[in-house]
């Protein structure tokens, strides 16, 4: 007896001419397309419905993206949410996304980070419920991703939170949850705040966070740069001279007082700074070029040649 061959419904796709089809071999190209668009096997139908995406055939590739969302396959709806968004389509997006969220987001998380922040660019307010669930997830890069998007729509509020029970009341050195770390460098001043708690923490490495987004926060965060000046940690006072080389002149009198540190490796970071600052630092390096240490002395002339090539 013979087995009947796998079928699968036949997708009536309308006629529209590629953009692209400038000639016979276009539209022959295109004619293969739709042949591939009947096909059985739905991870080749997405690769179709990409090509029609790329081809400006957004009739046809929605047509085919319709009937994926319902494939239990999680990478195939993983694609089908990525076509949706490259196609500004917002409810389906968030659809599918939801659905996600029912059996396995984690890989979606995991292999495209950006793929949230993206939807929350497109849906706006749209997307609070999924971050709200999201944030709930166990998993800490999926709690960061949370957080992301939560400082993407400007409620900050919302991140603080989740950003302080990644960095202060979990593990930090797992690496998954050091995303959390750029996350809250995205906050800005904002999460000036949350700094403030973390440079009071027990840990040395939880210091040395708020240290660094100060840094790039600049100006801004320098009353708090100055209370960690004086941290009883020299590897803490070392991360202060660094994040002070991005703040400027302003950071002169601190500086000044990290000159006077014990540890000669402060001082290198102190001396990197100074060089960043440029011709009002060169009181505090002459005053260095004495020092002691010698890897104290080399950096200061390294730190003088790049203040003579500011002048």
């Amino acid at each position: 007896m013979q087995v009947p061959k796998p079928t699968s419904r036949i997708l009536s796709l309308p006629l529209v001419k590629s953009p692209v089809s400038h000639n016979n071999n276009g539209d022959r190209a295109i004619s293969v397309l739709d042949k591939l668009a009947q096909n059985v096997d739905n991870e080749i139908k997405t690769s179709v419905a990409e090509a029609y995406i790329g081809l400006g055939q957004k009739e046809k590739a929605m047509l085919i993206l319709r009937e994926l969302e319902s494939d239990t396959f999680v990478y195939t709806r993983e694609r089908v949410l990525k076509a949706y968004l490259s196609l500004n389509q917002v409810e389906k997006v968030i659809s599918v996304l939801e659905e996600l969220m029912k059996s396995d987001v984690r890989s979606l998380i995991s292999h495209s980070p950006d793929v949230l922040r993206q939807i929350v660019q497109i849906a706006g307010e749209k997307a609070l419920p999924v971050l709200e669930r999201l944030a709930k997830y166990d998993a800490g890069n999926i709690k960061a991703t949370a957080a992301d998007g939560y400082i993407e729509l400007g409620r900050i509020e919302k991140a603080l939170p989740i950003l302080e029970e990644l960095l202060v009341k979990r593990n930090i050195y797992n690496y998954m949850e050091q995303v959390s770390i750029w996350v809250l460098k995205r906050a800005g001043e904002k999460a000036l705040p949350l700094l403030e708690a973390l440079a009071k923490n027990d840990d040395i490495y939880v210091r040395n966070i708020a240290v660094d987004a100060c840094g790039d926060i600049g100006e801004k965060a320098l009353p708090l740069l100055k209370a960690l000046a004086n941290d009883n940690e020299s590897y803490v006072r070392k991360a202060v001279a660094k994040a002070l080389g991005k703040v400027g002149e302003k950071a002169l009198p601190v500086l000044e007082v990290l000159a006077k540190d014990n540890e000669a490796y402060v001082k290198t970071n102190v001396i990197e700074a100074l060089g960043n600052v440029g011709e009002k630092a060169l009181p505090i390096l002459e005053e260095l070029a004495n020092d002691s240490h010698p890897s104290v002395r080399s950096s200061v002339a390294k730190a003088l040649g790049v203040v003579i090539k500011s002048l």
